[in-house]
């Protein structure tokens, strides 16, 4: 089911993210390379070399459709709003982070950048701001970049003696667009309103055991969390209710500690889940049995993400060995 790719491309350095866009692959790398592959040929289209340690790009949403001119970019030491087209960081974004997790979009209106920042905070940052509107004559504004600090965001703070350091944020849109997800290196789960941003909504240790969660992956009102133990914990999340376990399971029961997932997605429709694995596998299984379907032994070192297609269904993996894969299941 999954015996090699459809398409690879090759990077001289190693891969830290990737997304589809349109009939194109976006990858950044390690050394601040922002990439345009075409899925057809895999040859690179367009290179931006932006700051060193890019860690993550969001394409971002204008007026409701999806350019791909601007993509929110995640280094190591800031966060910034950067346009394709004039080649330049139009907003910077006051945030330090020491923590693994990374930034996520709440394409609501007005749309919401979700930022890690310290070592357990989170800051939500409105980017509908005046640079998005197009001028006819001269493409997007040039101005100086925007300076955006904490202040002017929504913070969401954790004791980080109490709870470790954050690891994953997922917005929950089938909850609500004010919803999101957060996961700590103590094996706890919260879950955040926006519009009562002063604690959690819910915090819960139901993963009982279980120690910190290096991936996290959401669909509708469930919740798929592995931990460092090589398990998998599927929850429901209700803003009523809080967590409730549903089952867990061992990922890989010959050699449990192997198979930690290092990142988990779940395709849009819910029936298929990738998790790609500090063993560097790629594993496939069925979402509601999380019953093994395929494995894959393509990546040569530490696998850093997963993107599934809107349409398609066909997914995308990339790894600090330099290559990103498009799979088709």
């Amino acid at each position: 089911m999954l015996d090699y790719p459809l398409i690879t491309v090759r990077s001289s350095s190693g891969l830290t993210s990737v997304n589809h866009c349109g009939t194109h692959l976006l990858t950044t790398s390690s050394t601040g390379d922002l990439c345009q592959w075409d899925r057809q040929s895999g040859n690179a289209v367009s290179l931006w070399r932006t700051k060193q340690n890019l860690v993550s790009a969001l394409p971002l949403e204008s007026h409701g459709s999806t350019s791909y001119e601007r993509v929110a970019l995640q280094h190591s030491n800031g966060v910034y709003i950067f346009d394709l087209h004039s080649e330049s960081v139009l907003e910077e974004f006051d945030i330090s982070v020491s923590n693994f997790a990374r930034i996520r979009l709440i394409p609501q209106n007005p749309p919401l950048l979700v930022c890690p920042s310290g070592l357990s905070d989170i800051i939500c940052h409105d980017i509908r701001v005046p640079y998005l509107e197009k001028d006819a004559s001269d493409g997007y504004s040039k101005n100086n970049a925007v300076k955006t600090g904490p202040e002017n965001g929504i913070t969401l703070s954790m004791s980080s003696d109490e709870f470790g350091s954050l690891q994953n944020i997922e917005p929950l849109p089938y909850l609500g667009s004010d919803y999101i997800l957060s996961t700590y290196e103590c094996g706890s789960i919260c879950l955040f309103d926006l519009r009562n941003s002063q604690r959690p909504l819910f915090t819960s240790d139901v993963c009982k055991g279980a120690e910190a969660f290096p991936s996290l992956a959401v669909w509708r009102s469930v919740a798929l969390v592995g931990d460092t133990k090589g398990e998998a914990h599927m929850l429901n999340v209700s803003k009523s209710a809080g967590f409730k376990l549903l089952y867990r399971r061992t990922l890989n029961d010959e050699d449990p500690g192997s198979c930690v997932a290092g990142c988990l997605r779940i395709r849009d429709d819910g029936a298929v889940t990738v998790a790609c694995c500090w063993d560097n596998s790629i594993r496939l299984f069925e979402t509601r049995s999380l019953s093994m379907k395929a494995l894959c032994n393509e990546h040569k070192d530490n696998i850093t993400d997963i993107h599934f297609h809107g349409s398609t269904g066909e997914f995308a993996t990339c790894g600090m060995d330099g290559n990103a894969h498009v799979w088709k299941i």
